[in-house]
C-alpha cells in the first residue's frame, strides 16, 4: 500500500505534461523525496502502471 507522500508524487508526475515531466528514477526519488530505494521502486512501478497500464510485481522482469 502506497504511503500518501508516495500517492502525492505519483498524481503530481502524472499530471504534469509529459514534455516538462521529470524522469522519475530511484536516485532522484530517494534525493528529493527522502524516500527510500524501496519506496521510490514502489512509485515508479505505480506510476507505470497508471501511464501504460503495465507493470505490478514482474515489472522489472520485462
Amino acid at each position: 500500500m502506497l504511503k500518501k507522500d508516495q500517492e502525492a508524487v505519483i498524481q503530481w508526475l502524472l499530471d504534469t505534461p509529459p514534455g516538462t515531466r521529470m524522469k522519475a528514477s530511484v536516485p532522484i526519488l530517494c534525493e528529493a523525496y527522502n524516500f527510500s530505494e524501496s519506496e521510490a521502486e514502489e512509485v515508479i512501478r505505480e506510476l507505470h502502471r497508471r501511464q501504460y497500464g503495465v507493470g505490478g510485481a514482474d515489472a522489472d522482469a520485462s
